[in-house]
């Protein structure tokens, strides 16, 4: 798995917020290494962040390209 630019704590914290908000779920739920796995929820989100991606392409990164993140 790669690094991502994030403490673990904040990644932790954040992964905590979509779960809460219902946009992901942990699994297994008590876990002490769970994965993330998007809800229905989290994926009707999809096409919007893929316009954000691309926009960000677009005006932001040179060449229109993102970070692989």
């Amino acid at each position: 798995m790669a690094r991502l630019p994030i403490s673990r704590a904040a990644l932790s914290s954040r992964l905590g917020m979509m779960a809460e908000a219902g946009l992901m779920r942990r699994d297994p739920p008590e876990a002490k290494r769970a994965q993330y796995v998007l809800t229905d929820a989290g994926q009707a989100l999809k096409p919007t962040f893929d316009a954000m991606k691309n926009w960000s392409g677009r005006h932001l990164f040179e060449g229109n390209e993102t970070p692989d993140w």
